[in-house]
């Protein structure tokens, strides 16, 4: 019974109230940066088929800046005997043709030290783009600095076989992840113009994801893991302020 005219002056229990306020059109804004101290940014996600294991922000030794990464572990066999597959999302970014995404970082992944290298490398890490959080391109090609250092084996237990990525080790001791971390550049610009035929990209994401086997590495090398730190992506817009000023009347002289 709905109570007679406009129910009889009485709101829906199920009624629900929402405000906001308009925004403007985009404009450039300041660079996305976090340096994880002492702990990240809000609005990353995450995901992994571990218990265990996944992107924490951990004090890591080997920190590019002061003492907390972001530290993903290459633990195999694992909890739960399934592939290994880590994913570390940024904020949702509108990128433009301009932008760049910087960070540093080192790994160490498990491998077969002797093997060749088509069968060397049995975990990875990758990183990757979406203009909607489901479908994802590699952005491999468009990494300027520190880009990948290999193949991870096409007969791996990995989510990743077959693909270009990062791998083995750097540190020159595999099976340690005790080393400086390095810098890594990506052209995220060149990305969304030659992927998306598209010169600006609001709402992107990005991601890192370690891809890791759960065999038991006979004569081969456990990974420790891949830790990252320092984020940076240039080169944004956000909404603007918004107005409904009206426009200037035309002059006449």
């Amino acid at each position: 019974n709905d109570g007679g005219p406009a129910n009889g002056g009485n709101e829906e229990d199920n009624l629900t109230r929402r405000s906001g306020s308009p925004l403007g059109l985009l404009a450039p804004t300041a660079d996305f940066s976090d340096d994880l101290e002492p702990h990240a940014e809000p609005g990353y996600s995450f995901f992994s088929t571990r218990e265990a294991g996944n992107w924490q922000v951990l004090n890591d030794p080997t920190a590019h800046s002061t003492t907390h990464a972001w530290v993903s572990l290459d633990d195999q066999p694992g909890l739960i005997l399934a592939e290994k597959d880590d994913r570390l999302t940024l904020p949702a970014l509108s990128l433009t043709s301009t932008s760049v995404l910087t960070f540093y970082h080192n790994f160490d992944f498990a491998q077969f030290p002797l093997a060749a290298p088509a069968e060397a490398y049995q975990s990875g890490g990758v990183l990757e783009i979406s203009a909607d959080g489901a479908a994802w391109i590699d952005l491999g090609p468009y990494i300027t600095t520190g880009g990948y250092n290999g193949v991870i084996d096409p007969a791996a237990m990995n989510p990743l076989k077959g693909r270009s990525a990062w791998v083995g080790s750097s540190d020159v001791v595999p099976g340690a992840r005790t080393d400086s971390m390095t810098q890594v550049v990506v052209n995220l610009g060149a990305a969304i113009q030659t992927e998306f035929n598209a010169t600006t990209l609001p709402g992107a994401r990005i991601r890192f994801r370690l891809g890791g086997t759960f065999q038991i590495l006979i004569d081969g090398t456990r990974g420790i893991g891949w830790g990252v730190d320092d984020i940076r992506v240039s080169g944004l817009q956000s909404p603007g302020a918004w107005t409904n000023a009206p426009a200037a009347p035309p002059c006449f002289i």
